[in-house]
């Protein structure tokens, strides 16, 4: 992890190591490069989050429309722009906000609209300044049906 005061753009820096030895180099300092961290630990799979209101982890249920989620990330908090996407569909991110007690651990917030219910394994990702983080999974549970609205019946349909 970077400290917060360095600027984007190249950038000299100095490392130093267990015997003294100092290294210089250059590196191209990007502002953001969101990650989401996972159980595995790999970056792949299901992403470690948990149920905002009870602290419970996945699966989620979003069929009272209230439903709000944290999901643990990396690179967003000092993004000027983020938003998250579920199996390709926009949801709302409330907050962005930094752990007190892990360094570089972001808490990002969530709300998954009702018409989510149902989808099961589902593809998270959070997109910050226009960089795509690691796509991991959410399960999302609930009834899978949706209403259905029949708006006419035929009585005498036409020939053929």
């Amino acid at each position: 992890m970077l400290p917060e005061d360095i600027a984007p753009g190249l950038t000299e820096f100095a490392i130093k190591n267990s015997e003294g030895f100092v290294s210089l180099s250059v590196a191209n300092i990007s502002p953001v490069g969101p990650g989401v961290f996972t159980l595995g630990g790999t970056g792949r799979g299901e992403a470690i989050a948990l149920n905002a209101e009870t602290l419970v982890p996945s699966p989620f249920d979003p069929s009272e429309g209230h439903l709000r989620v944290v999901i643990f990330a990396t690179g967003c908090r000092n993004a000027r722009s983020v938003t998250a996407t579920i199996d390709g569909q926009q949801v709302t991110v409330e907050s962005v906000s930094k752990s007190l007690t892990l360094p570089g651990l972001d808490e990002v917030r969530l709300a998954i609209p009702v018409q989510l219910r149902g989808f099961g394994a589902s593809t998270l990702i959070i997109n910050a300044d226009g960089l795509e983080s690691n796509p991991t999974t959410v399960r999302l549970s609930g009834d899978a049906l949706r209403d259905i609205v029949i708006n006419e019946f035929l009585a005498d349909p036409p020939d053929g």
